[in-house]
C-alpha cells in the first residue's frame, strides 16, 4: 500500500521548484516537509534552490540600480 504523503524526488524537486512560483497548498507543503524530513538529498536541492534565487534577487537589484545612473 502506498502512503499518500509519500513522494519520489522528482516529485519533491516540482514542489521546490513550484514554491518558487506559487504558493502550495496546505496539503503540498505537508508531503513536501515529510519527504524532506527523511531524504538525504533534496534538502540540498532546496538549498541550492533557495541561493540561486536570493543571487537573482540580488543581481536583480543590481541590475536596476544599474539602469538608474
Amino acid at each position: 500500500m502506498k502512503l499518500p504523503f509519500l513522494i519520489s524526488c522528482r516529485q519533491s524537486a516540482r514542489l521546490l521548484s513550484g514554491r518558487l512560483d506559487r504558493r502550495l497548498s496546505p496539503a503540498e507543503r505537508v508531503t513536501l516537509r515529510m519527504h524532506l524530513a527523511i531524504c538525504k538529498v533534496c534538502p540540498v536541492f532546496d538549498r541550492q534552490l533557495r541561493l540561486m534565487s536570493r543571487a537573482m534577487g540580488t543581481w536583480r537589484a543590481y541590475s536596476e540600480q544599474e539602469r538608474e545612473r
